[in-house]
């Protein structure tokens, strides 16, 4: 969601102030980290004998993920350029959420829209508004007005077993939302937590209390029969420096911008069938507006409910089928009454039927085949009577999409070959095809990947259109926009407990949607710009033995055949707004003891560009935002004597860094700080 600017745009660089005087220059701060990692390793490797933290590298590097297919592949056979992180891996980063955990992920940053709410960015390109797909627990979690996802204390990850994400698009199997990235939340389900787990932890900077949260989940399954619940409660603040809008305008954030969520789930499973029930509600509180600091503080909320019905049969060991019903409901991105005493303007209820009937048939040895249907059906309701550009204070769409995908494993290379067709009520007909090429024997793996991606417009994207037309602003018609991209991975096992992977991408989105605003007229819309593109280069390395593991990380984009001005940093023909071009990122957990474990992270970014202040003459001043290290630290105990308690400490944000979340598009935002040095303390106790 992006909103109303109403300034001009003139060049001024400035250096951005650190946290501190004297604040670390990336390089020394890379070299430390590396330091700290290599030098724990060292110290712990002859030490420890056996019992490997977690899974080996043959394990992880074979594991099945299911985010690029129906059927589950393993990660260098997957056809997508997959990161994934384990249980083992989540429990032991010392993230507080799923923010956290993500950017410790090659090419995924985050930005600031409004609204006290903070977004995803894929290899530079802003993914916000309905270009990443974010599933959780199988249930589709982006709303469906802006099509957004709302990052920043809001999922619970102790309910998480593993993440899989694939970089690219996924509009074959999923359409919509699934054009720069998938993200696939898998949740511990009942058979793993066979009991439950009880979690709370506390966060505290040097001058407020940072975060809290309660997480309970219980599951058991017996026979056929599987049943689980959880329940999440939590509260943390953005950031505990001053805010500063363009105008300079400043108020503490710890007290004006605080985030709320609450999470309540039901699973029910029997044999082949599925039941699947949700409740996400998400609360931000903020000063911060659209563009100018609010006289009082605002609540925004993201009320989300979900269902899902699935069953699955075999009529043969040839022939797999599956059916799937889901339902949400949601009401995003309404505010409680204003600071000026007016009620707000927004309050509308979307609806989202969608079915999906699919199959795997395997003919022989060789060839195996995929094939189904997916049928959705939008309904946007105005609940205070307010008309959409149709004059009702109702909108439907529905959506049409067949799919298939044929296989072929080769002695030379498995070749994979889709294609889905959709046919959209008001934007017709497009077919979206993808061509994965894959091949790994002994230590090496490669894939070379091309796929496209198609995304109908928002319904506030077709709303807002539709009335700047009406209101004879010359704009035309808004168009679905396409996303085109090639990729080429390879990858090496090392020694046996060492493998890198390197993977060079070519993104392209042609007419993307984008937001403007009519200084003259004071109107504002969404329309087509002519494309943004990115490249670049992503590299992974992985260190597994029986002291531990480290994971480490570099991405690179650099800006190409862009014509967008909203995304672009004038007088710099490289980069985009928001987002550094470099990013390193390190996780180690290093077993200490049986009982004791040392679990540090990193991740750096280099410089960024964003729009900060406005000048004497009403001009948005471009800022140059240096080089950032954020390490964290943590420590996690389990006690000899009650192994079903685990005691985490930490210290995140160890050396008090700015580390701000800027807009990435030309809109009068000011940069949202973070949080400086937080300690915090984390429980969890098994049943």
């Amino acid at each position: 969601m992006v909103a109303m600017n109403n300034t001009t745009f003139a060049l001024g660089v400035g250096a951005s102030p650190a946290r501190r005087p004297g604040a670390w220059s990336m390089a020394a701060a890379l070299l430390l980290s590396v330091s700290i990692l290599s030098t724990s390793t060292r110290a712990v490797a002859e030490e420890s004998e056996n019992n490997l933290i977690g899974k080996s590298l043959d394990e992880l590097m074979e594991m099945e993920v299911s985010v690029t297919s129906k059927s589950k592949l393993s990660i260098r056979e997957a056809p997508g350029i997959v990161s994934v992180l384990t249980r083992d891996q989540i429990e032991n980063s010392g993230a507080w959420d799923l923010l956290e955990l993500l950017r410790l992920l090659p090419g995924i940053q985050f930005g600031v829209d409004v609204q006290g709410v903070t977004g995803i960015s894929v290899r530079g390109l802003w993914g916000h508004e309905g270009k990443v797909l974010l599933i959780w627990n199988g249930h589709e979690m982006n709303e469906l007005a802006y099509s957004t996802t709302q990052f920043g204390g809001h999922f619970p990850i102790d309910e998480i077993e593993r993440i899989e994400v694939i970089r690219g698009p996924g509009s074959v199997l999923y359409g919509g939302f699934a054009e720069l990235a998938v993200i696939n939340i898998v949740t511990r389900d009942a058979e793993s937590l066979n009991g439950g787990y009880a979690s709370g932890a506390l966060g505290q900077t040097a001058d407020t209390s940072s975060r809290r949260y309660a997480n309970l989940a219980a599951g058991q399954k017996v026979g056929d029969l599987s049943i689980k619940s959880s329940a999440f409660e939590g509260r943390s603040v953005r950031g505990d420096g001053d805010y500063t809008d363009v105008f300079g305008t400043q108020f503490p954030l710890d007290e004006n911008n605080t985030m709320k969520p609450s999470m309540y789930s039901v699973d029910l499973g029997y044999k082949g069938f599925e039941a699947r029930f949700l409740a996400d509600r998400y609360f931000t509180h903020h000063r911060d507006g659209y563009v100018e600091a609010l006289s009082d503080q605002v609540s925004t909320s993201f009320d989300s409910y979900h269902g899902l019905l699935q069953y699955q049969t075999n009529p043969s060991e040839a022939l797999t089928l599956n059916a799937r019903m889901t339902y949400k409901r949601q009401t995003p991105w309404e505010e409680d009454s204003l600071p000026t005493g007016e009620n707000s303007s927004y309050d509308r209820t979307i609806e989202r039927y969608r079915s999906q009937v699919s199959g795997e048939y395997r003919v022989d040895d060789i060839w195996s085949g995929l094939f189904g249907v997916d049928y959705t059906f939008d309904r946007a309701t105005d609940n205070l009577g307010t008309a959409f550009s149709n004059g009702r204070d109702s909108v439907s769409y529905w959506n049409y999409a067949p799919f298939t995908e044929i296989e072929g494993r080769f002695d030379w290379a498995v070749v994979r070959a889709g294609v889905r067709y959709d046919e959209h009520e008001q934007f017709g007909s497009n077919v979206v095809p993808r061509l994965a090429i894959t091949k790994s024997y002994e230590q090496w793996n490669f894939k070379l990947l091309a796929s496209s991606a198609y995304r109908t417009p928002g319904i506030e994207n077709i709303n807002r259109n539709e009335s700047a037309i009406e209101s004879g602003f010359p704009v035309d018609e808004i168009e679905a926009e396409q996303t085109t991209v090639y990729e080429l991975e390879t990858g090496y096992k090392l020694t046996d407990s060492t493998y890198a992977s390197l993977n060079l991408f070519n993104m392209q989105i042609e007419k993307p949607i984008t937001y403007f605003f009519d200084d003259a007229t004071e109107l504002e819309g969404y329309q087509n710009a002519g494309q943004i593109g990115t490249q670049g280069a992503e590299l992974s390395f992985q260190w597994l033995n029986n002291w531990g593991r480290v994971d480490l990380t570099y991405s690179f984009f650099t800006k190409s055949n862009t014509d967008a001005d909203t995304f672009e940093v004038p007088g710099h023909s490289s980069t985009l707004l928001g987002f550094a071009q470099h990013k390193f990122t390190g996780l180690a957990n290093i077993k200490l003891s049986e009982q004791l474990a040392f679990n540090p992270s990193f991740t750096v970014l280099g410089d960024r560009y964003g729009f900060s202040r406005v000048d004497s003459e009403g001009n948005l001043v471009l800022e140059r935002f240096d080089p950032s290290f954020l390490i964290n630290t943590a420590i996690g105990y389990r006690p000899e004597s009650f192994t079903r308690l685990r005691i985490d400490l930490g210290i995140s944000n160890l050396l008090n860094e700015d580390q701000p979340f800027l807009q990435p598009y030309a809109n009068s935002h000011a940069p949202l700080g973070g949080l400086g040095r937080e300690y915090w303390l984390k429980a969890t106790l098994q049943f």
